[in-house]
């Protein structure tokens, strides 16, 4: 930027960066002249068609094109390590980013009740969204909205999202799980020593469904929509990948 804020050059996820600053990806443009730019990238065969590569390069040499210095929180969540990082340090005593702030949290709404912490159950350091059922322990986690704890199981240092189910007597730790899984009793998610791989996050995708008395180690990826048929054995070994279950033609 030059002394007014005007942006004077813009490159993408460049290898030798020539300043300290980069862009949130966060744009205000006049809408007339944003259509304009984007009929006439549509029409050039050689572009990319990406804002970040093409239009904001082009409109910096041709449009006056302003900056906006942010200095509040935030995260870069490219990565698996760096998203669960930032959502764990919502549950440190002081967090860089706190959900109780002034400034409102912009989301959707979610028509839930409060969750539901059942006499037996034990919450330790823990975010628990609404619509959550809690039977067993929940500890330094992150809980979404509608996730359900079963009796004597265990969700430690873990991030879960919302409707995902937790079988009886099941363990999860260290674990990243995506929306609407089911798993079952008696599994342990995210086992072994963290000194025996070299990450030690273990993710569970979307839809997936975990049979009973699977054991899943740590740093393991198990793609979304996987079924009981995919696993071909009881214990998945540290850093593993169970892949996505087939799709119909149709699909």
């Amino acid at each position: 930027m030059d002394g007014e804020g005007r942006i004077v050059d813009f490159l993408e996820k460049s290898p030798r960066p020539l300043s300290d600053q980069a862009s949130m990806g966060i744009y205000l443009f006049d809408r007339e002249f944003l259509a304009a730019r984007l009929a006439e990238d549509a029409e050039d065969p050689a572009s990319k068609h990406d804002f970040g590569y093409t239009l904001l390069p082009q409109m910096v040499k041709r449009d006056r094109v302003y900056a906006y210095l942010y200095d509040g929180y935030w995260q870069d969540i490219g990565t698996v390590q760096a998203y669960y990082e930032a959502n764990m340090e919502l549950t440190y005593e002081q967090p860089a980013f706190s959900l109780s702030a002034t400034a409102p949290v912009l989301t959707d709404g979610v028509n839930l009740p409060a969750p539901r912490i059942h006499k037996e159950a034990t919450v330790v350091n823990s975010l628990i969204g609404p619509g959550c059922v809690i039977k067993g322990r929940v500890e330094n986690s992150v809980l979404s909205p509608g996730v359900y704890v079963e009796e004597r199981a265990v969700v430690k240092n873990s991030l879960v999202m919302e409707n995902t189910f937790i079988g009886f007597h099941t363990i999860v730790e260290k674990s990243v799980l995506d929306e609407s899984l089911e798993i079952g009793s008696f599994c342990y998610i995210g086992f072994g020593s963290p000194a025996a791989v070299r990450s030690d996050i273990t993710v569970v995708g979307k839809g997936a469904v975990i049979p009973a008395h699977t054991a899943i180690g740590r740093n393991c990826k198990i793609r979304p929509r996987v079924r009981p048929a995919d696993f071909s054995a009881a214990v998945v070994p540290y850093g593993a990948t169970v892949a996505q279950a087939s799709a119909s033609p149709a699909a």
